[in-house]
């Protein structure tokens, strides 16, 4: 009886898969996997008490995995400078808001998306991560630089996209994109990070926004 009830069980399992090399998309979801594992790890101990082996074991895969992709700390808290950035860019520059309409509504549209996430309690505990990293790694200031950098590029292309049909006449692009993300994120983020009362809560967030972008409108014309 207990041959026939093997016998019967071999045929109706499926057949184990071989091992072998993951496929490049298995790998580059486990990657991701990693990366979003690493980002909840750092914020919830630090980057100086975290571990690889805590990063392993919330991604779900083995330390040898993790350590084949990123050799060290280090390496990974970049890889999640990288993807932080690219989030934040992906709800900031959407083609559908920023391409279409008057190019004034991209402007507003960017510095509104910028803003609120300057307001999120997700963001500003990974900026505090950051700030405090890049004090002891020079590396990692000159990523988070990189990063800002290339954000205020692309906010200088849509005030360069505005001044062609002449709003901020007269005015260089490039100080104008850094005046606005002064307004709309390094001011509210600091004060948010300070447990600024103003920040916390969505009226005075409006009043704040609206009252600041008032006077960038003004200054466009």
């Amino acid at each position: 009886m207990l041959r026939r009830r093997r016998a019967w069980e071999g045929v109706i399992q499926a057949p184990a898969r071989k091992a072998g090399r993951p496929t490049a998309k298995q790998a580059g979801q486990l990657g991701d996997a990693i990366v979003h594992a690493a980002l909840r790890v750092f914020r919830r101990e630090g980057f100086a008490a975290a571990t690889i082996e805590m990063i392993a074991q919330e991604a779900g895969t083995t330390r040898r995995s993790v350590t084949h992709r990123f050799p060290d700390k280090n390496g990974l808290l970049i890889a999640v400078f990288e993807f932080w950035a690219g989030e934040h860019r992906q709800r900031v520059f959407t083609p559908a808001s920023v391409l279409a309409g008057h190019p004034i509504d991209a402007v507003r549209h960017a510095c509104r998306a910028t803003f609120d996430n300057a307001c999120v309690e997700d963001f500003v505990a990974f900026y505090r991560l950051a700030m405090a990293v890049a004090e002891q790694n020079p590396v990692v200031g000159e990523v988070l630089i990189r990063l800002n950098d290339r954000f205020a590029a692309e906010l200088e292309a849509l005030v360069m996209r505005a001044q062609r049909v002449g709003l901020f006449a007269g005015q260089d692009p490039a100080d104008t994109a850094t005046a606005l993300i002064g307004v709309f994120l390094s001011n509210p983020l600091n004060r948010r990070a300070l447990g600024d009362v103003q920040f916390q809560d969505a009226k005075r967030q409006d009043r704040y926004f609206e009252a600041l972008w008032a006077l960038v409108a003004h200054a466009s014309n």
